[in-house]
């Protein structure tokens, strides 16, 4: 059965036809990968699916299909925390959980417990909703909610922080956890990868390979793609074809079927050509009939169309100019921050003509403040920077701040180049700027235009040191191969900050790691990164679970910090949390326990065999979840110090 199906679906923006005739399905657990240039209406797709109107054809959906929607638009504001902005995934749940306390009530009524027939059908409703209520997390929530938070790059200091305070970026990344947390049967995704660092992407990664459930994702992230699609819808001019099997397998498929389409192309065209041919000859000579018979045959011949034209890549060489010498620059000693808060500190590294250094790290953590320095736009606030002789760098900052909105795209670029119109025109077509779009002004241009813009602009000055903040941030797949072809030519140095996983596996000979204000070497490329992550997690986690121990309840490491040497008083006070702590603890593993075992007995379905027993097992689980609350509240008053 079809969760979603459209039938001859077109879309036009004014004039423009973006999308049709369009005749797709969606089934259960289809996990599609949905490509295409910018551009081409993918959003747009994913709004019909997602219940805009078409302006022609039909779409039907599963009676009570939930569709969980990720758009590329950042959310707007929330009176709410960030842990409750994420909670909100769960509002759906609660009627089921207002309906299960009314249930639990009916079924202590006498009135209901001596009437057989009336507690089998109470019983059945609450196991029903019980279930209901454990797919969709609501007895896990607060966890599930703090999992995917700091999954996506969050930490426990930023929950309790206002929605409203969050940075555009960080509201992108809770609109995404919520998204994520709603558990809906259609999981729509624009760009899921905007805005994290690599460790929430591999993260990401992995969530979407478990969703067990039916998934569009629209992204240019080619490893998220192998990983997570088991379809490929392509947008190809305004229809949209359907490939079986992984990303790979739909390249390999689209390349097939375009040779295929051109072989019967050609062998149409020869047909026609031999049959024209003939018939010049033959048609007022002694063969004129059979002239005839060639000419009916060639009104009859069936229309080949030729093969799409394949899309124009961009295609360009990154100029260096003269080369600098061996050493590039040198950091003695430099720290930087802003406004006297200190991002990073105490760098002292040395960098040499040709090295390829890929940067990565958690957002924040001041990769884009290393680039900036090393650009001359920042001041290090301790220590040096030493530029070795003919050295010129070459800085794309991913916020294109030095755009001059006003001018055009061509005006852009002839007042970085000093070329001529018609050198700048043929320039630019390399980056997909043709006809009438150089003329376009920067302002008007959409997030991938103006990366396409700014790039252009960059490598026309040429450089030998370049500094690429996220080049490859808004570009689709096909300018991100491009860009990737450039820089494996390119012969000067490279630095270049990046989320994009295949980039850092393609260029770069070492790795700077980035976190909580020190900078890491890692020799080799993403797979070496990967493998030190690794490494620090699993070290990570053994000094974690050390920790645990130590602040286990009844532990004073746990309880309080004292400075000084405490009093009789004091000690006794803290003999006495440190018992009552112990003595909570036990009950909260008993309680924990005795819930789960009743959790256990009401997914049984043998359990509402006996109408009596199911109806005391379901009082006793509300009683223990609720008394379990209360301990879990009390032990971590005690813990922080608190009067019962």
């Amino acid at each position: 059965m079809s969760l979603v199906q459209l039938r001859g679906v077109h879309r036009y923006y004014g004039a423009y036809h973006v999308l049709g005739p369009v005749d797709l399905e969606i089934h259960h657990q289809d996990r599609i990968g949905l490509i295409g240039p910018n551009g081409s209406g993918k959003s747009s797709l994913l709004d019909i699916i997602a219940g805009a109107e078409p302006d022609e054809g039909v779409v039907s959906r599963a009676r009570g299909l939930r569709i969980g929607y990720l758009r590329q638009e950042t959310p707007i504001g929330s009176d709410l925390t960030l842990y409750q902005y994420a909670l909100e995934a769960f509002r759906h749940l609660e009627e089921i959980e207002e309906n299960l306390r009314s249930l639990e009530a009916r079924m202590a009524d006498p009135r209901v417990q001596s009437d057989p027939d009336a507690l089998e059908s109470t019983m059945g409703t609450y196991q029903r909703l019980l279930t209901q209520l454990q797919e969709g997390g609501g007895l896990e929530k607060e966890a599930r909610a703090k999992g995917v938070l700091f999954g996506l790059g969050f930490r426990e200091e930023d929950l309790a922080k206002p929605f409203d305070e969050l940075s555009g970026g960080q509201r992108a990344r809770a609109q995404l956890a919520r998204t994520l947390l709603s558990q809906p049967d259609l999981l729509l995704l624009d760009e899921p990868t905007n805005h994290l660092d690599l460790e929430a992407v591999e993260w990401l990664q992995g969530f979407l390979s478990r969703f067990s459930k039916s998934l569009v994702l629209v992204s240019h992230d080619r490893y998220l793609l192998r990983a997570v699609a088991n379809k490929i819808w392509e947008i190809e001019g305004t229809g949209v074809l359907v490939f079986r099997g992984g990303y790979d397998a739909s390249r390999e498929q689209a390349a097939q079927r375009r040779e295929q389409m051109a072989k019967r192309y050609e062998a149409a065209q020869q047909e026609r050509a031999r049959l024209e041919a003939f018939i010049r000859k033959y048609k007022a000579g002694s063969r004129a009939t059979q002239a005839k018979s060639r000419e009916k045959r060639l009104q009859r011949m069936e229309d080949v169309p030729p093969p799409p034209e394949e899309a124009r890549r961009a295609k360009f060489t990154v100029p260096l100019g003269h080369r600098s010498e061996r050493r590039v620059c040198t950091l003695e000693g430099v720290s930087l921050g802003y406004s006297g808060r200190v991002v990073l500190k105490d760098l002292d590294l040395e960098i040499t003509r040709g090295q390829r250094i890929g940067i990565a790290g958690p957002n924040g953590s001041g990769k884009s403040t290393l680039l900036a320095a090393l650009a001359g736009e920042l001041a290090p606030l301790e220590g040096r920077i030493d530029w070795g002789r003919g050295v010129v760098p070459a800085y794309f900052s991913q916020m294109r701040t030095d755009l001059d909105e006003t001018q055009s795209v061509l005006e852009t670029v002839l007042d970085a180049s000093g070329q001529l119109v018609e050198e700048a025109r043929s320039f630019l077509a390399r980056f997909l700027f043709r006809g009438d779009a150089v003329f376009k002004k920067a302002g008007d241009l959409s997030g991938g235009e103006k990366s396409r813009l700014a790039l252009a602009r960059l490598l026309v000055r040429g450089g030998n040191f370049l500094l690429l903040d996220e080049p490859t941030n808004h570009l689709d797949i096909g300018m991100q191969e491009a860009l990737e072809e450039a820089l494996e030519a390119y012969e000067g140095t490279l630095l270049f900050v990046t989320h994009d996983r295949r980039l850092l596996d393609s260029l770069a000979q070492s790795i700077w790691w980035i976190e909580d204000g020190s900078l890491h070497v890692i020799d080799g490329g993403y797979e070496a990164l990967s493998l030190w992550l690794a490494a620090r997690r699993k070290a990570l986690d053994v000094v974690a679970d050390e920790r645990t121990a130590d602040r286990r309840p009844g532990s004073s490491l746990g309880v309080r910090q004292q400075t000084g040497r405490p009093g009789a008083k004091d000690r006794a006070r803290a003999r006495e949390r440190e018992r009552r702590l112990g003595e909570i603890e036990a009950e909260v593993e008993r309680l924990a326990a005795r819930k789960a075992q009743l959790e256990e007995a009401l997914a049984d379905p043998e359990t509402y065999q006996d109408p009596q027993k199911a109806a005391e097992i379901a009082l006793e689980h509300a009683e223990v979840a609720k008394d379990l609350e209360e301990r879990e509240a009390l032990w971590l008053q005690l813990a922080d110090g608190q009067e019962d």
